[in-house]
C-alpha cells in the first residue's frame, strides 16, 4: 500500500508546519489554543494557501501564523485582498509586509468581530 498524493502534500508541509508551531509559541505564549487544535488550523490554511497559488514553505508557514494568530480567513480582509492585488506578483511574506501596524490591528479587530457575530447568529 503507498502513500497517497494528500499524504505526500503533509509529509512536505511538516517543516512549515513545524516553523508555525514555534513562532506562535515563542511570540504568543499567552495563548492557550491546545496543539491538535491548532494543528488542524494549521493545516487547513496550507490547504487554503495552496488552492490561492502560494506553494514556498516560507508563505505557507506566514499564512498559518496568521491564520492562528488573526483568524483562519483573515486571508479574506479587504485590506488584505487589496495588499495581494496590488503586489500580485510578490511572495505572501512581501505582499504581507505592505500593511501598517495599524492596519493589522483593524483586521485583528474585524475579523473578532465577525466572528463574533457569526457565533452569535448575527450573521
Amino acid at each position: 500500500m503507498g502513500i497517497i498524493k494528500q499524504q505526500w502534500q503533509q509529509i512536505n508541509w511538516i517543516e512549515s508546519r513545524n516553523q508555525t508551531l514555534a513562532r506562535y509559541h515563542f511570540f504568543h505564549p499567552e495563548y492557550s489554543l491546545p496543539e491538535s487544535e491548532a494543528d488542524g488550523i494549521i493545516m487547513q490554511s496550507f490547504q487554503n494557501a495552496t488552492l490561492k497559488g502560494y506553494h514556498d514553505k516560507r508563505d505557507l508557514a506566514e499564512y498559518a501564523y496568521h491564520s492562528l494568530v488573526i483568524h483562519p480567513e483573515f486571508i479574506e480582509h479587504p485590506i488584505i485582498a487589496e495588499a495581494i492585488r496590488q503586489h500580485r506578483h510578490q511572495s505572501l511574506i512581501k505582499q504581507l509586509q505592505t500593511i501598517t501596524p495599524q492596519q493589522w490591528d483593524i483586521i485583528a479587530d474585524e475579523c473578532i468581530i465577525n466572528t463574533k457575530e457569526i457565533n452569535n447568529g448575527f450573521m
